[in-house]
């Protein structure tokens, strides 16, 4: 029992540096190549680029030990939604690494020069603004309904965060449907309930941890 609340609270801590990982090494590369069709690789972009790259893979490494713990505590109440969840975050971490292979590449091009490199972070770019918000959102509506049914953490962090993961998918969705995507504010505005919310939840699951889960077989 003193090893699952000690996974749980480890899963708690890779939330927050999932979240401080994406949002930040995002940033980081969006500083370093501001136009990925034009912008030169020199002394002084090389090291925030770098940075970047590093705050990505942490949190590649953040989601596939999220979801290999949480799939572990959920199983006992439902194994399908633990399956489900597992599967579903290690494919977000397989196309969040896909998506570092742009700044990658010009980290080690000879050329040094975006230009050279455009195609993959043109596919980097389909792939931050498609497949890791859907696959992402997906994960976290599986998480959540089963958090809710099992009673693990209070139900309106699992409402909160099934609510926020419905505006994320939505954000997915408009960048495949409407040519230019979102702008960034609103990407931001409704991005941000679900940062909130994986942040007060890697807390609680710091401090308090999970509840005893609540199976249907309890209740009937």
């Amino acid at each position: 029992m003193k090893q699952i609340k000690g996974s749980i609270r480890f899963a708690g801590m890779l939330f927050i540096l999932a979240t401080a990982g994406s949002i930040l090494g995002g940033m980081m590369i969006g500083t370093a190549v501001p136009d990925a069709g034009a912008s030169v690789l020199t002394a002084a972009n090389r090291t925030p680029l770098l940075i970047g790259v590093l705050l990505e893979l942490v949190n590649v490494l953040c989601v596939l030990g999220i979801g290999s713990i949480l799939a572990s505590a959920l199983r006992p109440g439902s194994d399908r939604a633990a399956t489900g969840y597992a599967v579903l975050r290690t494919f977000e971490a397989v196309f969040c690494a896909v998506a570092i292979l742009a700044p990658l590449a010009l980290l080690f091009s000879a050329g040094s020069t975006v230009g050279s490199t455009a195609p993959i972070f043109a596919m980097r770019a389909g792939v931050m603004s498609l497949m890791v918000p859907v696959l992402f959102s997906l994960g976290a509506l599986v998480l959540y309904s089963a958090m809710f049914r099992q009673q693990v953490v209070p139900r309106f962090i699992s409402v909160w965060g099934f609510s926020a993961a419905v505006l994320i998918f939505f954000v997915g969705l408009a960048g495949f449907i409407l040519p230019n995507g979102l702008n960034e504010s609103l990407q931001l505005a409704l991005g941000l309930p679900i940062i909130l919310n994986e942040l007060f939840l890697g807390a609680w699951l710091i401090i308090k941890g999970f509840r005893e889960p609540v199976t249907v077989t309890s209740k009937q």
